[in-house]
């Protein structure tokens, strides 16, 4: 059985990328405590799980993929975060952090190759001009799968209300 909370746009965007049309829900409602809105955030997910299933790939591997190619880098004192890996490891099978890799290598004394990496920061800290660039990166990476998305009309609100959500998260700092 499969569990799915969120508000109508968010159930409404997951239903839409469904694979089975004819399937039946059950929907209980309850009133949710968190004030924050997520929509954007959870049709980032839906998205991607449609993504990993399409190329039977694990979810995280997408989830990184996708920060990687539209996401943002992390930033300290104003200077991005880098992180160094043997170039071995398959950053995008790690799990609590998005690399994305650069050109930039070192060779160690014993011949082991490392790559340099930028840390890339969690969808979930994202501004509505961040959002709307990687929505749109994956609208665009599920279009070309066949994998049925949102219409430009719902994609704007959906954005819309991440932006209010987020100015008055922030508000708050």
């Amino acid at each position: 059985m499969e569990t799915f909370t969120g508000k109508p746009i968010d159930i409404i965007s997951y239903l839409m990328v469904a694979e089975n049309k004819e399937a039946l829900y059950d929907l209980s409602l309850h009133k949710e405590a968190k004030k924050r809105s997520l929509s954007a955030n959870n049709y980032f997910y839906a998205l991607i799980t449609k993504i990993a299933e399409k190329l039977k790939i694990s979810l995280n591997e997408v989830h990184n993929q996708m920060l990687s190619r539209y996401g943002y880098p992390e930033y300290i004192d104003d200077k991005i975060v880098y992180f160094i890996l043997p170039d071995k490891v398959d950053v995008n099978k790690l799990e609590g952090v998005h690399l994305k890799p650069t050109s930039k290598t070192q060779v160690l004394d014993n011949g082991d190759l490392n790559r340099v990496y930028i840390v890339m920061r969690g969808s979930h800290t994202y501004n509505t001009v961040e959002m709307a660039r990687l929505i749109d990166g994956v609208i665009g990476e599920a279009k070309e799968l066949d994998i049925e998305t949102i219409t430009v009309t719902e994609r704007d609100k959906m954005l819309e209300q991440w932006g209010k959500a987020y100015e008055k998260h922030n508000s708050r700092r």
